[in-house]
């Protein structure tokens, strides 16, 4: 009996943690069954083609909102390739219409709802028990290339009775019998989190060694791991808001765990838990113990609750060595009538003063996050709502998108909110009764501007810069939009010099910084940031700085005390100004300078090139 758990991940770099967690809870049971990863970049047909030849009895996919659409197509081909092939769904996005999906994918035998490793487990069980000499596969007989049989029964009223007593051996389930009837299992009973085996296979709990992950399959990229499940809040938007109990996985273990990524110097390890810092106690535990066993390498990402960070933590989190965590904050909107209408509880003077002693040292990446379309929030509440989180300055400001979940409470609150949204995943809101579909269309387009010129770290100071122009964060982005579409420019693919090129040419014509002084300020700042980012090749056209002959530079790399073959690793350019200090005040001041990058050491929150300044003698 061959079983085998399916992932289709948005990228390459994603990897899908509950088949993980599903291998290795079968595993422990003594049941080996197989995983295939694939991304939704791959042709339907490829995925199609590398599935039948691993010739699997049952497959089971991990179903989301992004890769749905993908899941429908391959198992709709698959089952006419493999016609004896049993298939089966689990995953947030199946999980609350199993009913509904199931008539839509006559292919598709059951689905498993929620937590899924102990239903897996039984499911996988029951295939095994009855597997070794009788498959059960309804009425389809005997199985092409296989020596197992169908299960024979007396009449078809004995045999519907018997699949039902077998189904309901297995909690979690929402299953299609042979007569076309749909069974709907008891629901399954949490689990002991601190008994599950850990996914990647580390020795500390009972996983056959040969089923046990090796690390080296995840080279290049990111490791989920979690230390919790479920979450206390209730926030509307959110299937996690479904389940209010906290589960902790014991902290001894944890701390193996964490030490097996430290020990194979894994680049990142992303916490899924829904809220790391609920408790105080065991995050200051655990913050310092990721202080003191530090690799120099690893990092830590945490979704946290910025409200609940004590001062102790801050205070921690301050000493941290520089890129060792980032933390993902949900603010979702500034409103307050609008976070009371989706039962978020935020203090939002007190989120401002964590978030503010959280990037004091500039040691910890923040990564903020914006909700539009949430009830209660128009245009002019959103635009304000973005100039908060935007005047936080954090190193992140995700501008997201209302998505209405099967199963979230905001389903039910769509209709009262006349919250208009697609069809299809991801379910994204096209207009409520606050926003309307163009009000959307124009934050999509600034969410594009704000990926490209403030997420991306590459025009950090020309941004600082040019908020010394415009009223708001909100209406430099929404000009620059303007800008973009009337060259027509928006959801182009664009090179990274031209990026900065065009920046400078929104300011030339849109805010006539026309004098012999203002432009060329900007222009060397521009350059300032291009250079942060890479050595130039070649004198790009908006380089505004004076180019040093080679005697001169040579002058310059001995005062700085570069070796000569280190050079290739260096820049030097030479400024009328400092442009960090220039940037922050909105006009030209310090003295001219000669600025050193060194690219072979880089910072760590944008991995940008350190820099040593030097005045220019006269």
């Amino acid at each position: 009996m061959k079983i085998l758990l399916a992932a289709i991940n948005a990228k390459y770099i994603h990897s899908n943690l509950a088949v993980y967690c599903l291998k290795a809870y079968a595993a422990s049971k003594g049941y080996p069954v197989e995983i295939a990863e694939y991304t939704i970049n791959q042709q339907p047909e490829e995925v199609l083609r590398d599935l039948y030849e691993r010739n699997a009895d049952v497959v089971a996919f991990s179903c989301y909102i992004w890769n749905i659409g993908f899941v429908k197509t391959v198992i709709r081909d698959y089952k006419k390739v493999r016609p004896h092939c049993e298939i089966w769904l689990g995953g947030p996005e199946v999980s609350y219409r199993g009913e509904a999906l199931l008539k839509e994918l006559p292919e598709v035998r059951g689905i498993m709802v929620g937590e899924g490793e102990e239903t897996f487990a039984k499911l996988v069980s029951l295939y095994e028990r009855l597997g070794k000499d009788r498959v059960y596969t309804g009425t389809e007989g005997k199985k092409s290339g296989s020596t197992t049989e169908s299960v024979s029964h007396t009449s078809e009223e004995v045999q519907d009775k018997q699949e039902g007593v077998v189904w309901q051996e297995i909690p979690g389930i929402i299953v299609r019998q042979t007569n076309g009837a749909i069974l709907t299992t008891k629901q399954a009973l949490p689990l002991d989190f601190s008994r599950l085996p850990f996914p990647y296979g580390d020795g500390s709990v009972s996983v056959p060694e040969k089923e046990a992950v090796l690390l080296d399959s995840f080279e290049n990229r990111i490791i989920y791991y979690e230390s919790s499940r479920g979450c206390p809040f209730s926030c509307a938007y959110c299937l996690s808001s479904i389940d209010k109990r906290v589960r902790f996985r014991d902290m001894d273990l944890v701390k193996r765990e964490l030490v097996f990524f430290l020990e194979k110097r894994v680049p990142q390890v992303k916490f899924i838990d829904r809220t790391f810092n609920v408790n105080g106690p065991r995050t200051m535990e655990l913050l310092q113990f990721i202080k003191e066993n530090d690799n120099g390498i690893t990092n830590f990402h945490f979704e946290i609750a910025a409200e609940l960070l004590t001062e102790e933590q801050t205070v921690l989190l301050n000493t941290l060595r520089p890129g060792l965590v980032q933390l993902e904050i949900g603010v979702q909107s500034t409103n307050e009538e609008t976070l009371h209408a989706v039962c978020r509880k935020t203090e939002l003077s007190v989120l401002k003063e964590k978030v503010a002693a959280v990037r004091e040292k500039n040691n910890v990446h923040s990564h903020l996050d914006l909700i539009a379309g949430l009830p209660k929030e128009n245009l002019a509440s959103f635009k304000n709502s973005f100039n908060e989180v935007y005047r936080m300055r954090p190193h992140q400001l995700q501008l997201g998108f209302l998505k209405v979940l099967s199963g979230a409470p905001m389903e039910q609150m769509a209709g009262d909110n006349e919250i208009v949204y697609q069809s299809a995943p991801p379910y994204e809101v096209l207009s409520t009764r606050w926003l309307s579909f163009e009000d959307i269309i124009l934050l999509k387009k600034v969410e594009e501007l704000a990926e490209v010129y403030y997420n991306s770290g590459q025009f950090i100071y020309s941004m600082i810069y040019l908020q010394h122009f415009f009223e708001t964060p909100f209406d430099f982005f929404e000009q620059l939009a303007f800008y973009y579409e009337e060259k027509k420019l928006l959801g182009m693919k664009i090179s990274r010099n031209r990026r900065y090129e065009i920046l400078l040419e929104f300011v030339k014509e849109r805010l006539l910084l026309k004098t012999e002084t203002e432009l060329p300020v900007f222009g060397q700042i521009l350059f300032y940031d291009f250079c942060l980012r890479e050595k130039p090749k070649s004198r790009p056209s908006f380089g505004q700085c004076r180019q040093l002959d080679k005697q001169k530079l040579k002058e310059i790399y001995l005062s700085f005390g570069v070796k000569r073959e280190e050079e290739g690793m260096h820049d030097i350019e030479e400024f009328s100004f400092d442009p960090v200090a220039a940037a922050e005040k909105g006009s030209v001041t310090g003295e001219a300078c000669y600025i050193l990058f060194s690219y072979e050491t880089r910072e760590a929150m944008y991995g940008q090139a350190k820099v040593k300044i030097v005045t220019v003698q006269p």
